[in-house]
């Protein structure tokens, strides 16, 4: 990994549109800043820095002599038949290593004979939060160019009576300010190719603006912001609008969703998986998938919904980073206990959830709980990613209470998004998220998801919520053919549009009685617990002139509770900076086998919310 960069905007002369990339410049020199690189802004090559260029396209009309190892980033949308993907430009392309913001355009590359780009997508960086709010005195604003279709969306905005407010060519604090003033903002696909604009929609939701997006044509590129952004078909845009226009409290939810969605996507994580070198090591077989950013860190507001938390004890099965979890504390959960198998996942969640526990779900864990300790489990799409769900249902059915729910989330594979191209392609294409991920083992139609929970001793309670995208043309062609083969033709179309299925269920059968409160602090009854994890076992170590003043510290407050986890070696002669901390605070002693046996590790701090190595120095992961 290089250690200087120069983010090079190509500015032709008279050309203001460069200013387009403004956001984009900021949050990468900011994102290598934070990495600890040095970083700045350039308009042409700096001596002796690796450059990573923004408006690749316009180098024809602003020629420069780029560094071997430049980094062409693309933020353009890839559509074959786009007048500014010149040969020149695509003779770069070749020569030069290319980011890309979208994983969908990287698909399209092969197509024009070009190597794949790394796909690196925009990232958060606290630099992007500069919009003040004001008094919003227009409905709907849009700014970009314009071309037909555009212009057909606004005028149908206009003859609904809604005030609209157009600005093409204006950029940094001119716009804002227009962004600021405005109720709505809305996206508009350019290109047929209709790739979600990621780049545009990121500088609003980091903001906290509300958003209305035309949907795109992959949707599992728009997964990750779905209760985010207002998603409409085109046909559907106005009203849309006009909806959300005269609803403050439902642009409020979605302002506030967005933000915690967006700010979550660390620009310098993403800058720092970019800039690392492959590795060539094979992972090893048990190793859990890594999973983006956005992906486990979606909050999942129509799950939430469904859940209704408030007041009880939650079980969040794949709890991922706890984005999920968080929101239903907020919601009024009495507590959230998260399990979850990805390590780096786990270890965020356990800063925002009551608890959370490493765990395979196929070897069916015991959990440190009574029977029927939760008053909901919730599932949002965990199932499909397990070989066989049902032992693990029936399994986790031990820890809910007999009068309890369930809430899962799964995706329809009948959706047709997955039909259409197969029957006219013959393709099964997986992706990074949507119906077809990559890590899906398990597939569903509507009716499948209902069988599934009563073969594991469950009944639906309420009809489903279901996520839907508009019908497109080719559905009732094949709604035409189901109908000859006997099939109902209307429940096609129906299911065919439901691309996720929210559902709850209860058990059908009770088998106990209610347990008693649990009565254990590192098993949830306190809203913080805090593991130390000395490794005593190294002269160089840090943490014991350290220890008491983090313990004084933490103990001070009646909220958090304070462990200290110990070779089994130390127990009849404990540190004397232990013995000196317990003389002045209580402190729970915690016993592993070995500093760093990982699976007596994993036993302790798995119910911590808060995990302290203090290996080389103190420090809070």
């Amino acid at each position: 990994m290089a250690h200087s960069y120069a983010v090079i905007v190509v500015q032709p002369d008279g050309y203001p549109h460069s200013a387009a990339f403004d956001e984009v410049a900021l949050t990468l020199v900011a994102g290598l800043r934070g990495l600890g690189l040095q970083a700045d802004r350039s308009a042409e090559p700096m001596p002796g820095r690796q450059g990573i260029v923004l408006g690749s396209n316009l180098l024809a009309r602003c020629p420069m002599a780029l560094p071997e190892g430049s980094i062409l980033y693309n933020l353009e949308q890839i559509d074959p038949g786009s007048a500014w993907l010149t040969p020149g430009l695509l003779e770069l392309f070749r020569r030069y290593p290319v980011w890309d913001y979208s994983a969908r355009n990287a698909t399209r590359y092969a197509g024009l004979k070009l190597p794949p780009p790394q796909v690196v997508p925009v990232g958060f960086v606290p630099e992007l939060q500069r919009i003040a709010p004001q008094p919003e005195d227009i409905d709907v604003l849009f700014y970009g160019s314009i071309n037909q279709r555009r212009e057909r969306a606004l005028e149908a905005l206009i003859r609904a009576g809604l005030r609209v407010e157009v600005a093409f060519g204006v950029y940094g604090a001119a716009r804002d300010a227009l962004i600021a003033r405005s109720k709505v903002v809305l996206n508009v696909h350019y290109f047929e190719a209709r790739v979600f604009e990621v780049v545009r929609v990121s500088y609003l939701l980091a903001n906290g603006r509300c958003v209305v997006s035309e949907r795109g044509a992959d949707l599992a590129e728009e997964a990750a912001f779905e209760g985010a952004v207002a998603f409409s078909s085109y046909q559907g845009l106005t009203d849309t609008c006009a909806r959300l226009c005269a609803d403050a409290e439902a642009r409020a939810a979605l302002s506030c969703t967005g933000r915690q969605l967006f700010t979550a996507r660390d620009e310098r994580a993403i800058l720092k998986k970019a800039l690392t070198p492959m590795s060539t090591d094979p992972a090893p077989h048990s190793a859990a998938p890594q999973l983006a950013p956005a992906y486990f860190q979606h909050s999942r507001p129509e799950v939430v919904k469904r859940a209704n938390p408030a007041g009880l004890r939650v079980l969040d099965v794949g709890c991922a980073a706890g984005a999920m979890g968080a929101s239903m504390l907020a919601a009024g959960a009495a507590e959230v206990v998260g399990l979850e198998l990805n390590p780096a996942a786990a270890a965020l969640a356990r800063a925002r959830l009551t608890a959370v526990y490493r765990v395979d779900l196929e070897q069916l864990p015991a959990l440190p709980y009574p029977d029927g300790y939760f008053d909901l489990i919730t599932f949002a799409d965990v199932l499909e990613h397990l070989r066989d769900p049902l032992p693990v249902l029936k399994h986790l059915r031990r820890w809910l209470k007999d009068s309890g729910r369930i809430v899962c989330s799964l995706p329809n594979v009948r959706h047709e998004s997955v039909l259409l191209p197969l029957l006219r392609d013959g393709r099964w294409d997986y992706a990074d998220a949507g119906v077809l991920d990559r890590t899906h083992l398990r597939f569903f139609t509507v009716g499948a998801i209902a069988g599934l929970l009563q073969d594991a001793g469950f009944g639906l309670d309420g009809p489903a919520d279901t996520v839907t995208t508009p019908a497109s043309p080719g559905l009732k062609v094949l709604a035409a053919a189901v109908q000859q083969l006997g099939g109902d033709a209307d429940r096609f179309i129906a299911e065919a549009t439901v691309v996720q299925v929210v559902c709850a269920a209860r058990p059908v059968e009770a088998t106990r009685s209610e347990p008693a409160v649990l009565d254990d602090a590192w098993r949830g009854s306190k809203p913080v617990r805090v593991l130390l994890t000395p490794d005593v076992s190294d002269p160089a170590d840090r943490w014991a002139p350290a220890l008491d003043e983090m313990v004084a510290a933490l103990g001070a407050h009646d909220g958090i509770s304070v462990g200290v986890a110990l070779p089994r070696a130390q127990i009849d002669s404990p540190p004397e900076a232990l013995c000196a901390v317990a003389e002045k605070a209580k402190v729970d002693l915690l016993l592993t086998e070995a500093p760093h046996d990982a699976a007596g590790w994993e036993r302790l701090f798995g119910g911590a919310s808060l995990w302290v190595a203090t290996a080389d120095r103190p420090e809070l992961t």
